[in-house]
């Protein structure tokens, strides 16, 4: 083997968290360019260079997804301008340039007494120019059903939303998570749904 390999072979022995990350990018420009669905240039958010294990996986929505302490069913996603809740507090408009994404979702705790689902924790919704987005800091009292802080008991199935606020010219993004027990990345890629509002 030459020294040149010897030296390139030993460059990523070295690097491991960058190789890491090369690959889970390179994974992502290959399935888009393999698809087709407009999904080209989303990339996984943080946790993916934790090891180099890390293996993208594309899910669809209606997959059970592990995200270790607890697992995540995507049901369906919109677009919104305004979310409000029926039973309380009053309606919140996304503010000028931006929109509401709202994603439903079936989470489920893996733990073996109650938890506090952070969505921000492990989720992350990412956009075709790579940017990451966490929720929607005024959720709770905003909409129904919100996910964000919600207790989990174990076990036991809950289903409702989680809210994003990201840029209204922004038209494909996914809803990537980071499993952290072994670095697994998976993305649900999100239909435009625009709700009429």
């Amino acid at each position: 083997m030459s020294n040149e390999a010897t030296s390139q072979k030993n460059w990523f022995a070295r690097h491991k968290i960058l190789t890491g990350i090369m690959g889970v990018f390179a994974f992502f420009i290959l399935i888009g360019a393999l698809s087709g669905d407009g999904t080209e240039g989303i990339k996984a958010g943080d946790g993916t260079s934790q090891s180099d294990k890390d293996q993208a996986i594309v899910a669809q929505a209606g997959e059970v997804i592990n995200l270790s302490t607890y697992t995540i069913k995507v049901l369906e996603s919109r677009e919104e301008k305004v979310i409000s809740s029926g039973t309380f507090g009053t309606p919140k408009a996304a503010k000028e340039g931006t929109k509401f994404v709202i994603v439903e979702a079936t989470v489920t705790s893996n733990a073996s007494s109650d938890t506090t689902f952070f969505p921000d924790d492990t989720l992350k919704l990412v956009d075709s120019q790579g940017r990451q987005f966490r929720t929607y800091d005024e959720t709770i009292g905003s909409i129904d059903d919100y996910l964000d802080v919600a207790t989990l008991s174990p076990g036991i199935p809950l289903t409702g939303v989680i809210v994003y606020e990201i840029p209204e010219t922004e038209t494909k993004y996914a809803l990537v998570g980071v499993n952290k027990s072994n670095g697994d990345v998976y993305m649900v890629n999100l239909p435009t749904v625009v709700a009429a509002n």
